[in-house]
């Protein structure tokens, strides 16, 4: 079983590493993001009483990410995850419009670069494609060969499959870019940052971005636990736990027209997973009965948690990386030559 301090230690310390950021700057700046470390705490809890369960009623059972937990099992998810990551834009935004401001009063000729770019368009990278959300279907159970089916149910149920697919991969190449990309202008920002420091502030700079760098790599490491992680995901009609009556938990109420048109009835049979377990007092009385074969909720655990950690870190290695960009042209400018030297966006 996955133990909760897989979930805790990394979080503790990303959290402790973002406040000792701000003791360092000297909270300049940092009232713009008070509202993240608040949030991923809050992500934390959630993943900590919903996902970390040892038994066949959490949604790991059933999905190995957060965005198919939050779009097919449990959707008030959806609605709290794009709230949380349209928060964390409007930050970034916020933050890049005091420094281009700061930067017009000292008629600085460039407003960006690249680098600073490439956090900006990450961000929104990531907030456009997570609205597109990886849906769990029956997608794997749609026959092949239309013969003695009702063709036009079946056309129109391929047709959604392949729409489907087609979500599915823009919401994971832009989330995967929206991660990646920041992750690279943060660490280029950051040393740049650290570069063009003053004497006197350089110590401070080394130290804040020191902790920029081991987040940002945390990141990469959990971007790559995530990528080789196992398990798999059940289709749609499989996640037992949505089923509130014995009737729809031993499948006895799919609807007969699309049973009939569009899927393999011996697989669909051989395959149901659900088992009504009313002797119990739970929240889910219907579960599946094979969810641990194969380390499968243990995997899909790990996987998930792999992709809490990896945006927990993104979300603090793109703030330290604002804290110390405002410092530097909000509160004390300490790059006068920045843009002319670097290149401008």
């Amino acid at each position: 079983p996955i133990h909760v301090a897989w979930l805790v230690v990394p979080a503790v310390l990303g959290l402790l590493g973002f406040g000792a950021q701000v003791a360092v700057l000297e909270r300049r700046g940092c009232v713009v993001f008070l509202l993240a470390p608040a949030t991923l705490f809050v992500m934390a809890v959630l993943t900590r009483t919903t996902v970390l369960q040892d038994s066949c009623t959490s949604p790991a059972a059933y999905a190995r990410s957060i965005s198919a937990v939050s779009a097919s099992v449990i959707r008030e998810g959806y609605t709290f995850m794009m709230i949380s990551l349209v928060v964390f834009a409007q930050m970034v935004i916020t933050a890049f419009d005091q420094v281009a401001r700061a930067r017009m009063e000292r008629k600085r000729r460039g407003m960006f670069t690249w680098a600073e770019m490439a956090v900006l368009a990450g961000v929104a990278f990531t907030i456009l494609t997570s609205v597109l959300p990886h849906r769990l279907t029956n997608c794997s159970h749609l026959v092949d060969d239309p013969r003695g089916l009702r063709k036009a149910a079946w056309e129109w149920e391929k047709s959604y499959c392949n729409r489907i697919e087609v979500y599915s991969n823009l919401h994971l190449f832009g989330i995967a870019l929206g991660i990646v990309l920041p992750t690279l202008g943060v660490l280029a920002t950051t040393a740049t940052l650290i570069k063009r420091a003053s004497a006197a502030e350089r110590p401070r700079f080394a130290k804040a971005g020191g902790l920029t760098v081991a987040m940002a790599a945390a990141t990469l490491g959990f971007v790559l636990a995530f990528v080789t992680a196992g398990g798999k995901e059940a289709s749609h009609m499989h996640v037992c736990i949505l089923y509130e009556t014995e009737q729809a938990c031993r499948g006895e109420t799919l609807p007969r027209a699309w049973f009939d048109a569009n899927v393999s009835t011996a697989r669909l049979g051989e395959a149901w997973p659900c088992v009504w377990r009313a002797d119990l007092a739970r929240q889910y009385p219907c579960e599946s009965a094979n969810c641990k074969e194969d380390d499968n909720l243990y995997k899909n655990q790990w996987r998930i948690l792999c992709e809490f950690h990896t945006l927990l870190f993104w979300i603090l290695s793109v703030c330290g990386c604002m804290l110390m960009l405002m410092r530097a042209e909000v509160y004390s400018p300490l790059l006068g030559g920045l843009h002319q030297q670097d290149g401008a966006a």
